[in-house]
């Protein structure tokens, strides 16, 4: 719809299934105000709802899980007894689809030959899907699932999917491209560059992460001496404030051989992940709590990461509908050492050929 210089798309996403036997509506809007009338200068803002449509990977993830076997012993002069084993305690058409709501607002800008854009995003994840075990919201033991006896007493040990998970973001990027392909005795480049920083506050790391009391409580704590909720910690490893990439694009054409190198560099500042404090005390007891008598963190930062991808490829056309192409990748072509989170790293370098005709 266009109202003077102002360009307005309205859209809504309907969706529905039977495995969840539950219908989302989605709402879509976008706003675009070109300020001067020459397509130079726009405003952009919009509003986006998106629902998550993959509910199956959790029905497999339980699929995993029954097919491990447990064998406990509640004493050492005891045998060990296998334990039943089974999916998770929940029909996946109880819960909500998680979903997440976008607020989008921005400018671009067109001179010369280029294109650069600044834009800011407000994301609300809501309803999304944790796991938690049963015995911390008070389920009773259910005999046709997991349970631990201890003496007298019975606890169960299942657990279930929740809606408890939630997160909050704020993305501020700035990009900058040419708008057509720079020529340079008959060859092509482009380039795009980006960054982006962003503040994420999440109460989970991944689906399979069990929502604990801590969770459900949300006390408060002494985080890098401030007195935050616990829910306020800021997410671990995913969560890396800066971001930088530079991708390149040269294409030489030469008769019916056609020659493309493409560069992608990325840069990943450093990170901190909250880490609970033990306190040294007699007896090997161990203590986490302050003198204030709340949990402490503090936090622990892993260094910044640099690597450099590349790609040659090539394609040679043989007749009017036939080329053969061939391509070369080399990841981490640095080899450097990244670590991506505690303990994890990124893969060294690594090669791929990759060979394709057309017809």
């Amino acid at each position: 719809i266009n109202i003077y210089r102002l360009y307005f798309r309205p859209g809504v996403r309907l969706d529905g299934d039977t495995y969840m036997n539950k219908i989302t509506i989605a709402p879509r809007v976008s706003l675009r105000y070109d300020v001067f009338g020459n397509d130079y200068t726009n405003i952009v803002g919009g509003y986006n709802r998106y629902y998550g449509r993959n509910l199956f990977a959790y029905r497999l993830y339980d699929g995993r899980n029954s097919l491990e076997s447990r064998w406990i012993r509640t004493s050492p002069d005891e045998e060990f007894v296998k334990q039943k084993n089974y999916g998770n305690d929940v029909k996946f058409n109880q819960l909500k689809v998680p979903y997440n709501d976008e607020f989008v607002a921005g400018i671009s800008q067109k001179f010369w030959k280029f294109e650069g854009s600044f834009k800011y995003v407000k994301r609300l994840g809501r309803d999304q899907i944790r796991s938690v075990r049963a015995s911390i919201i008070g389920l009773d033991v259910d005999p046709d699932y997991d349970s631990r006896c201890v003496r007298d007493n019975c606890m169960p040990t299942y657990s279930i999917w929740t809606n408890n998970g939630k997160s909050d973001s704020d993305i501020f990027t700035l990009s900058v491209s040419n708008a057509k392909p720079i020529e340079f005795f008959h060859t092509y480049h482009s380039f795009l560059f980006g960054a982006d920083y962003s503040i994420v506050r999440r109460n989970f790391n991944d689906y399979s992460s069990s929502l604990t009391q801590f969770d459900l409580d949300d006390p408060l704590i002494l985080f890098d001496g401030k007195k935050i909720r616990y829910t306020q910690r800021p997410a671990s490893n995913f969560a890396k404030p800066w971001t930088g990439r530079i991708t390149t694009i040269s294409q030489f054409p030469i008769f019916d051989f056609h020659l493309t190198w493409t560069n992608y560099f990325h840069y990943t500042s450093g990170y901190t992940e909250s880490v609970q404090v033990a306190y040294a005390m007699p007896k090997n007891v161990r203590q986490v709590q302050s003198e204030s008598g709340l949990d402490e963190y503090e936090t622990m930062y892993f260094r910044d990461s640099f690597y450099w991808d590349t790609r040659i490829g090539t394609k040679v056309k043989l007749g009017s509908k036939n080329a053969l192409s061939i391509n070369l990748d080399i990841f981490n072509l640095l080899d450097n050492i990244n670590i991506v989170a505690s303990n994890v790293y990124q893969t060294g370098r690594s090669f791929w050929i990759e060979m394709g005709y057309e017809y």
